[in-house]
């Protein structure tokens, strides 16, 4: 889903379907703004995709028509892309969807821009029936940007954490995050997570993405400088109970970005943004977002960071000999070591850091140094 209109030659409204070799296959929704003729035509696109267990494919987005007829917003589609007339939740037009999924129980979560569901009053998230009716036992009342949700966080429990930016009395001043419970009232024993707050000529922090790990840990990735008043750069993880998890510094150097939506700010205020975070089977992480850099190390748009803290016990240095000159290499993992270098074992011996830069070669980092002459020896130091 996005805001194409065509895959190659052929068209394709906002929606569309691959073959697992890339090729097109014959699924065809057409995704569209408003009516031909409405001078007040919605700008449409398709944001949020998921399929539920039987196969039906639920669209969420800013748009005005499904296959010519009315939906504002969300739509659930057969497996050949035809409209579902029993599924309408009664968004209003101009509403859009940012996130859906299906939960264990066949309910739908959906978050977005939205003041009301089928005549009802919700803000910004909001629990549907498997039909698309608004489900009344869940009930949230903010007026706030919800971006980002983890359902299953603490599944056992039917809980949910969310990010965003929150702003106002609910939340006791600006959020980023926080857990509810299965009704949707905030669960007062996980510590609601607070971001920068707005200052002169920039907008407050805000979480875009949620993703969590196999241990219970929290990955968040938006446009953040601070967890809890420790500096932060884009991304950061969180212990299964909201404390921030200071065993690894995710973010020890994202720089680099240059655009977004975060509102006036001066040119001083830091641009790197997170938009998005998946945490993959290894429990490596994937990031995409505003940002050029990360650790020194050259990655436009997208990395890949190591989820766990590195273990010294198992950490290696390598060491190559070459034409006067040694190759010393170590695992990407360690991103937060330093290599120094000093010409003896003694006690009181000095150890400085080596200039020559590390270079990042699949998963180790490789630095080459000159050795002229003396004995030198080399380690890694934890920053």
């Amino acid at each position: 889903g996005g805001e194409f209109t065509g895959f190659g030659t052929i068209p394709r409204m906002h929606l569309a379907r691959l073959t697992t070799t890339g090729s097109l296959d014959d699924f065809d929704a057409r995704i569209e703004g408003s009516p031909p003729g409405n001078t007040d035509a919605v700008t449409s696109f398709v944001k949020a995709l998921a399929v539920q267990a039987d196969g039906k494919i639920l669209v969420g987005g800013k748009f005005a028509l499904v296959n010519g007829l009315g939906r504002n917003g969300l739509a659930r589609l057969d497996a050949q892309g035809n409209l579902d007339n029993s599924f309408d939740p009664g968004l209003e037009p101009g509403n859009s969807i940012q996130a859906i999924a299906v939960q264990g129980d066949g309910k739908l979560i959906i978050i977005g821009s939205f003041t009301r569901i089928g005549g009802i009053s919700r803000s910004s998230i909001a629990r549907l029936n498997s039909d698309g009716t608004l489900d009344a036992s869940f009930q949230l009342q903010i007026s706030a940007e919800i971006r980002a949700f983890m359902a299953g966080a603490s599944s056992s429990e039917g809980k949910l954490i969310v990010g965003g930016q929150f702003g106002d009395f609910t939340f006791n001043g600006f959020k980023v995050l926080a857990r509810l419970n299965s009704d949707g009232s905030v669960d007062s024993s996980f510590p609601m997570v607070t971001g920068r707050q707005p200052g002169a000529g920039f907008a407050s922090d805000r979480v875009h993405s949620i993703a969590l790990q196999k241990n219970g840990r929290i990955v968040v990735g938006g446009w953040i400088h601070s967890i809890n008043g420790t500096p932060s750069s884009g991304v950061a993880r969180l212990a299964a109970d909201g404390a921030l998890d200071e065993t690894v510094n995710l973010d020890s150097e994202i720089t680099g970005g240059s655009s977004g939506d975060r509102g006036p700010r001066p040119s001083s205020v830091d641009l790197t943004e997170v938009r998005c975070v998946v945490v993959q089977p290894d429990d490596k992480i994937l990031i995409a977002g505003d940002f050029t850099k990360v650790n020194g190390v050259q990655r436009n748009y997208v990395a890949r960071l190591v989820g766990e803290p590195v273990s010294t016990n198992s950490l290696s240095l390598g060491l190559t000999l070459s034409n006067g000159g040694a190759i010393l290499s170590w695992p990407a993992s360690a991103a937060d070591f330093v290599l120094e270098e000093a010409s003896s074992l003694m006690p009181g011996t000095s150890w400085t850091r080596v200039t020559a830069s590390p270079i990042l070669v699949r998963d180790q980092f490789v630095a080459t140094v000159t050795v002229v002459g003396a004995v030198k020896f080399y380690r890694l130091r934890k920053l």
